[in-house]
């Protein structure tokens, strides 16, 4: 082997020793990485397969989340968590009109009411907006 060659190894032994040092350095999103690799090779696939109406579509749509998501606190997930828990437990049920008034002299039926009562308030002024 050349000096020019064995130089080469060297330099070449000695960036994937440091690459090692900083792929165990960071294990956890190395793993995590590996872990959504096969999701992401489909989620590109699918991609590719889209028109360009489509894309744009998916585009302006992935806009809109970060932009909601980026205005979420933790009030506001707490609120969505809360909702999420609530659609899950509650029932479908007929409720005559004697029941809707009986229902109302439960404390949280009245809670509920009230938040859906301001919220439509407000919601009401900002489409007017």
């Amino acid at each position: 082997m050349e000096g020019g060659e064995l130089a080469e190894l060297t330099k070449l032994l000695s960036s994937l020793s440091e690459l090692s040092k900083k792929l165990e350095e960071n294990r956890e999103t190395v793993e995590m990485a590996i872990r959504i690799m096969p999701k992401l090779l489909v989620f590109l696939e699918t991609l590719s397969n889209l028109s360009e109406e489509e894309t744009e579509k998916l585009i302006r749509n992935f806009e809109v989340m970060v932009r909601i998501a980026t205005k979420v606190d933790d009030r506001t997930l707490q609120l969505l968590e809360n909702v999420i828990d609530a659609l899950r437990h509650a029932k479908t049920e007929e409720v005559k009109f004697f029941g809707v008034l009986r229902s109302l002299q439960d404390r949280d039926v009245r809670k509920s009411l009230g938040f859906l009562l301001n919220f439509a308030k407000i919601f009401g002024k900002v489409l007017e907006e």
